[in-house]
């Protein structure tokens, strides 16, 4: 009997030590996922927490708009910050990420360095041109290899190949532009001074700057110490009167700058080319010769560059001048176009003769180095008078120029929204 209960107690007690133990072990197993589980929490929360911040710099593959090398830094001192916080797989993934990161803005950074102002803001691409620096040679030390094949690099290499296209065309125009102005170092004919001058315009501003000084340079030397002197004919052209003043211009090798009313000019083409190959310069005397200050701006700016578009059509000369009917020009009609008046310091008033003595008297009178000498090609007596006019200012030793020519002597590079009218 009392074996028995002896076992019993003895079951009983081993019952307990059991019971006890899962306990104690569900206790420490429980404890354990707590603590586990608060630890993952706390991990969890730290990779998030940097997930935001490489989000505020870097988004689908792109540097984000503001990213700079400064904040990489200081994201890469929080990463470091949070070694052994986080497993060891999410650190590696950052580093990854944040290096890569890192390269793209360089990379960036390097393109929008060949630029005047920024054409990579995270995913947005802006248009600018290359800045007068920027050489084959820069664009080329931009190495994109090493970047993956995402959005980024196809980004990166258009802005590249936009860069190369630039600089391309720049420096085509440049040599083209030294030749012809080795070319007006001979001689500065009216035909080169006009590709010049396009050519300039199609520069940076900063580069235009300089060539626009080098061709007036050009235009100077040639022309230093000569006696300069422009005979412009308004109103033209005239089937009648012009050829036979054409012949003049011809026979004397003299050439003028002819100002045409623009409906004039229909049926009379033929004679504006000849002009040109002539070596002749010419601009607009509007449409319907108004009085330009009596018209709104934009009216006038109508008159002036209608005539212009059809003589540059016609001819391929565009040069930027025009001639306001009866000298009528102010500071509206002036701002009204992208281009300048020339007007005259010397009126032989033909317009009021019939025949060609005072038109001869009043040309001579007024001569001066620098004089821009007005007539008018549609008057017989005018034309009549030309050939004595030229052979006396030859015998004085003048030099006969178109107005373009005048210009770069005397004034310099060509001003738009201005007025000239002699020296």
């Amino acid at each position: 009997m009392e074996t028995r209960k002896r076992h019993r107690r003895i079951r009983k007690r081993r019952a307990t030590i059991f019971a006890t133990s899962l306990l104690a072990l569900i206790i420490i197993v429980a404890s354990f996922s707590i603590f586990q589980i608060e630890k993952n929490t706390q991990e969890n929360q730290r990779i998030n927490k940097l997930s935001q911040n490489l989000g505020l710099l870097y988004k689908n593959s792109f540097p984000t708009k503001n990213v700079t090398n400064t904040k990489i830094i200081a994201f890469s001192t929080k990463l470091t910050d949070k070694k052994g916080k986080i497993p060891n797989k999410n650190y590696q993934l950052f580093k990854e990420k944040l290096s890569l990161l890192d390269l793209k803005v360089n990379k960036q950074n390097a393109i929008n360095a060949l630029f005047v102002s920024p054409v990579m803001l995270g995913k947005t691409l802006k248009t600018s041109t290359v800045k007068t620096s920027t050489t084959q040679k820069s664009i080329k030390a931009v190495v994109l290899s090493a970047l993956p094949k995402d959005n980024f690099l196809t980004h990166a290499q258009k802005e590249i190949n936009q860069a190369k296209k630039q600089v391309s065309a720049r420096d085509k125009e440049q040599n083209l532009l030294q030749k012809i102005l080795t070319a007006i170092t001979q001689n500065p004919t009216n035909s080169n001074l006009l590709t010049a001058q396009n050519t300039i315009n199609k520069l940076p501003v900063a580069t235009k700057n300089k060539e626009n000084q080098a061709l007036v340079a050009a235009v100077q030397k040639f022309y230093a110490g000569k006696k300069l002197i422009a005979l412009t004919f308004d109103d033209g052209p005239n089937a009648t009167t012009t050829p036979t003043l054409l012949n003049t211009l011809e026979q004397d090798d003299v050439h003028a700058t002819f100002f045409e009313i623009g409906s004039h000019i229909a049926g009379n083409e033929a004679l504006l080319k000849r002009q040109t190959a002539d070596g002749d310069q010419i601009c607009s005397h509007t449409w319907t010769h108004p009085e330009l200050t009596s018209l709104t701006a934009p009216a006038a700016n109508l008159e002036i560059t209608r005539a212009a578009t059809l003589i540059t059509q016609i001819t391929g000369q565009n040069w930027p001048f025009y001639r306001p009917p009866y000298e009528a020009v102010n500071q509206t009609v002036l701002n009204s176009v992208n281009m300048s008046a020339v007007n005259y310091d010397v009126d032989t008033q033909d317009w009021e003769d019939s025949t060609s003595a005072p038109v001869y008297s009043a040309a001579m009178a007024g001569a001066h180095d620098g004089a821009i000498i007005l007539m008018h090609d549609i008057h017989p007596w005018t034309v009549a008078a030309v050939p004595n006019i030229i052979a006396s200012l030859k015998q004085q030793g003048y030099t006969f120029v178109t107005v373009s020519q005048l210009i770069y002597d005397k004034a310099g590079a060509i001003q738009l929204h201005h007025d000239y009218f002699g020296w």
